[in-house]
């Protein structure tokens, strides 16, 4: 990553044309010398461009398409005016670093807010025409029937940004002022997530024991941006070492794992996806999240027949766990007879590591810069403990504030 927190970039090139917009500038104290960060598909007109300038000693700083697209965007340069176009949105988005994209139109206007390291921020409001425009650029290219409008649809759209595809859920709803829009953004592109980078300290053995049983459910809790399936893609990391059959069924795929026997489904064809793993000769299956009694059922049988069954439920607490396979039928002594593990997780904010916490253009003077996963296994009944006591041992790392624990924990009672 290219750092930017110790400098006071400007934007200096043609702002008329976006393709001109290729370098960033940044002039120390005596104008005596300069250093140029430029995206290196442009270093032509980059160079055309600063022959005509007075700046001294140059130093070049070559950037990725996409490497120049995220610090733009983490210089709090803001949504460009090429955004009233759809697709430059979303990749603004996409360099951000955001999760989600919120359109929702209110008495001024549509606002735009990204989701980044799970807190929503605003980052631009347009005229009601214009985002009546993003709105319907954004449902054409995500097949969503721009006649209906009274009702919820949803679409799915991809795009190909600095030599690689991201995919956006697109799901509207009719509102009062106008139809809003959440977009989720899946950029497979990511770093592949590992267990020793979600998680810190003795929790990571802890995992990395329960990924050594050969049979068996695994569960994953937590509430909805608890990073439940980012864990399973790590954990499946973990196991994919050639020597096992590996199948997961998602919905969606978020990223392609070489190894893996990855499988698209809808939550009505989940079940069938399920019987037909079973008969693949698998050693491991991933089945997201359970959202009904037959993928329960049949999830249990699998982990009762030799295989090692990774799942996530949707509740917050190690007791309501067994709560909700009873509603399906399955009673506690029956799930426990399976049952391996309990992860249940939680993601906080990352103290950000330039600025201490104090805020810097690299964090977007937030002071948190990425999150870093807590969990609690077994109900706590480890040595890492509860949830919140897993916490304040980052707190007391200087990874993380009590303030942010309590945002995402509540306070203590």
């Amino acid at each position: 990553m290219i750092e930017t927190s110790s400098f006071d970039w400007a934007l200096i090139a043609a702002q008329s044309n976006a393709s001109h917009r290729r370098y960033l500038l940044r002039v120390n104290q005596t104008h005596d010398r300069c250093r140029v960060l430029y995206d290196k598909a442009s270093i032509s007109q980059v160079r055309h461009h600063l022959a005509n300038e007075s700046l001294g000693e140059i130093e070049l700083i070559e950037a990725s398409a996409r490497e120049f697209a995220e610090v733009q965007a983490r210089l709090g340069l803001g949504v460009p005016a090429e955004a009233l176009q759809a697709e430059a949105l979303l990749e603004h988005a996409v360099a951000i670093g955001a999760s989600d994209i919120h359109l929702d139109f209110q008495v001024n206007g549509l606002d735009v807010h990204y989701r980044i390291d799970g807190v929503l921020s605003s980052v631009a409001t347009f005229s009601v025409d214009v985002g009546h425009r993003l709105i319907e650029q954004i449902k054409v290219q995500s097949r969503i029937d721009i006649a209906k409008v009274g009702v919820p649809q949803d679409g799915k759209l991809r795009l190909q940004l600095w030599g690689s595809y991201v995919e956006f859920r697109v799901s509207t709803l009719p509102a009062a002022l106008g139809e809003s829009a959440v977009i989720r953004v899946l950029d497979s592109a990511k770093v592949e997530p590992v267990l020793g980078h979600l998680f810190h300290g003795g929790v990571v053995t802890q995992f990395e024991r329960c990924l050594q049983m050969t049979d068996g459910l695994i569960v994953v809790a937590g509430p909805t941006g608890a990073g439940k399936s980012t864990t399973l893609h790590a954990m499946l990391s973990e196991l994919n070492n050639g020597e096992r059959c590996l199948i997961s069924i998602e919905d969606p795929i978020e990223r392609v794992v070489a190894g893996v026997r990855q499988t698209e489904v809808t939550i009505d064809s989940q079940p069938l996806w399920l019987r037909s793993a079973l008969r693949q000769d698998p050693d491991v299956i991933v089945v997201g999240e359970i959202r009904d009694q037959t993928t329960a059922e049949l999830a249990l049988r699998a982990s009762r027949s030799g295989h090692l069954v990774l799942c996530t439920l949707h509740v917050g607490h190690y007791p309501q766990i067994f709560g909700r396979f009873a509603e399906w039928g399955i009673s506690r002594s029956i799930l426990e007879d399976v049952l391996r593990a309990v992860i249940v997780q939680r993601l906080l904010r990352r103290n950000c590591e330039s600025c201490l916490g104090e805020g810097c253009p690299r964090c977007r003077q937030t002071g948190y810069f990425g999150r870093v996963g807590i969990a609690e296994l077994d109900g706590g009944r480890d040595d890492n403990g509860s949830l919140r006591d897993h916490a304040m041992n980052l707190v007391a790392l200087g990874l993380t504030r009590e303030s942010e624990v309590q945002r995402v924990l509540g306070h203590a009672a």
